[in-house]
C-alpha cells in the first residue's frame, strides 16, 4: 500500500503545483488586460486635457491612470503611497504624455530600477 499513497500524494502535489501555476499565468494576462485598459483611457483623457497620466498600480491591487491632481487626492485619502516625482516615475507602470522630457525622464527611472533589480554575476 505504500506506493500507492505515495502516487497519490504526487498527483497531489503536481496538481497543486499545476494550479498555482495557472493562477500565476491569469494574474499576469489579467494585469497585461488592466495595464492596457488603463493606457487607452488614459489616452483619451490626454488628448482632451494634455495632462501627463501615469498608470499606477493602488493599495487595493488595482491598475488605473492617475494623473497629478488625483496623485495627490487618493494620497491623502491613503489609496497610494507617499511619492514625490521621481518615485512616481519609478513606480509607474507606464505613462501617456505629450512632453518628450517626461518620457525621456520616464524611461531614465525604469532603466535605473532594471538596474537595481537585475542581479550581475
Amino acid at each position: 500500500m505504500g506506493i500507492f499513497t505515495d502516487i497519490k500524494k504526487r498527483i497531489e502535489i503536481d496538481w497543486i503545483e499545476w494550479k498555482n501555476y495557472k493562477i500565476s499565468l491569469w494574474n499576469v494576462k489579467r494585469d497585461r488586460r488592466l495595464i492596457e485598459r488603463a493606457i487607452k483611457r488614459a489616452r483619451i483623457k490626454n488628448a482632451s486635457d494634455g495632462k501627463t497620466y501615469y498608470v499606477l498600480r493602488d493599495v487595493t491591487g488595482g491598475i488605473n491612470e492617475f494623473n497629478s491632481s488625483d496623485v495627490r487626492y487618493w494620497t491623502r485619502v491613503g489609496m497610494l503611497p507617499k511619492m514625490d516625482i521621481n518615485k512616481r516615475l519609478t513606480e509607474a507602470l507606464a505613462i501617456v504624455t505629450s512632453s518628450s522630457i517626461t518620457r525621456n525622464t520616464y524611461t531614465k527611472a525604469q532603466n535605473k530600477k532594471e538596474e537595481k533589480t537585475t542581479i550581475k554575476l
